[in-house]
C-alpha cells in the first residue's frame, strides 16, 4: 500500500510525485504498464533521494497524519484503511487499468455471463480465494489463518439474501485453482460459479474489480477489488489467530477493512 502515500502527496497540491526504484525491487516498470496513470510518473534511483527527508510508518497498520513536504521519502506498509479515505478519487483515477487489462476483463466478465446463460440481468459477485502460501507452516506459525469451505458457505447464502440468488454469478480467482474448484464442489451445486483460469494476477485483479459485489478471503491482492467495488463487500474476520505473532505486530482488522463492509469467519475448524 505504499502507493497510497505518493497519491495522498498529490492530493496535498504537490505537483510532482515520484516512484523510488532500487535494484532490489522490479515492480516499478510492470506497475506502470499495469497502471494508466502511473505511466507519466517519473522513476528516480534511491541515491537521487539520498538527501531527502525521511518518513517511515510504525508501527504496522497504525494511522498518523503526516505533514509532508516535497523531497520527502515515504516507507512503511500503510495498511490502515484511513490513508485512502481523503483521496478516494485521485487514488481511482491514478490506479486505472490499462485498456489491455480492462478489455480482457470484459471478456472474462463476458465469458462468466455467457456459461450461464440462463441467468437474466446478471449480478456478478467476484470471490478471491488465497490458498497456496497460506498452507506453509511458517505462515500458519506466524499467525495466518486459511479460510475453509464454512467462510464461503456462509458468504455465498449471505449475498444470496441481500441480492436475488437466481441473478448471482460468482466469479472466482484463486491462487490455487484446482483445490478451489474441489472446496467448492458442494458450493457448485447450488450456485452459479465462474472459475477464473490461464490469467496473470493483474488480469484477474482487474476482472474483480469490475463486479458488483466481493468476497475476499484477506490479504492486500483480495482488499484492492473489493476497494473499488461500489456494492456489497464481505471478508473473512479470522485472518489473524488470536495471540499470534501477527496480532502482536499490530494486525487490526478494524483498521485494514472498511466498515461498510461485512465480517464473516469460519463457523467450523476443518482439518
Amino acid at each position: 500500500m505504499m502507493f497510497i502515500v505518493f497519491i495522498r502527496v498529490c492530493t496535498l497540491h504537490i505537483d510532482l510525485f515520484h516512484i523510488l526504484d532500487t535494484p532490489r525491487c522490479g515492480w516499478t516498470g510492470r506497475l506502470q504498464k499495469i497502471f494508466e496513470g502511473l505511466k507519466n510518473v517519473r522513476v528516480i534511483t534511491r541515491a537521487q533521494s539520498a538527501t531527502w527527508a525521511k518518513i517511515k510508518q510504525e508501527p504496522y497498520m497504525s494511522y498518523q497524519h503526516y505533514n509532508i513536504s516535497a523531497s520527502t521519502t515515504i516507507s512503511g506498509f500503510f495498511q490502515n484503511r484511513k490513508y485512502l479515505s481523503d483521496a478516494k478519487q485521485v487514488i481511482r483515477q491514478a490506479f486505472q487499468f490499462s485498456d489491455s487489462y480492462a478489455r480482457h476483463s470484459e471478456k472474462v466478465l463476458h465469458r462468466a455471463s455467457e456459461k450461464f446463460a440462463k441467468v437474466a440481468s446478471p449480478i456478478l459477485v467476484g470471490v478471491h480465494i488465497r490458498l497456496g502460501d497460506m498452507k506453509k507452516p511458517e505462515i500458519i506459525k506466524f499467525g495466518y489463518t486459511m479460510t475453509n469451505i464454512s467462510f464461503y458457505e456462509q458468504a455465498f447464502r449471505h449475498m444470496g439474501h441481500l441480492h436475488e440468488v437466481e441473478r448471482l454469478i460468482f466469479v472466482v480467482s484463486s491462487d490455487t485453482i484446482s483445490d478451489t474448484r474441489k472446496m467448492l464442489a458442494s458450493l457448485s451445486k447450488r450456485y452459479n460459479i465462474y472459475y477464473m483460469e490461464g490469467g496473470s494476477p493483474e488480469e484477474d485483479m482487474c476482472a474483480l474489480s469490475k463486479t458488483h459485489h466481493m468476497i475476499t478471503s484477506g490479504g492486500t491482492f483480495g482488499f484492492w477489488p473489493a476497494w473499488f467495488v461500489n456494492g456489497t463487500v464481505i471478508y473473512f474476520s479470522g485472518y489473524a489467530r488470536p495471540g499470534s505473532t501477527l496480532e502482536k505486530i499490530g494486525y487490526c482488522r478494524e483498521c485494514f477493512n472498511l466498515p461498510t463492509w461485512t465480517p464473516l469467519g469460519n463457523s467450523h475448524v476443518i482439518i
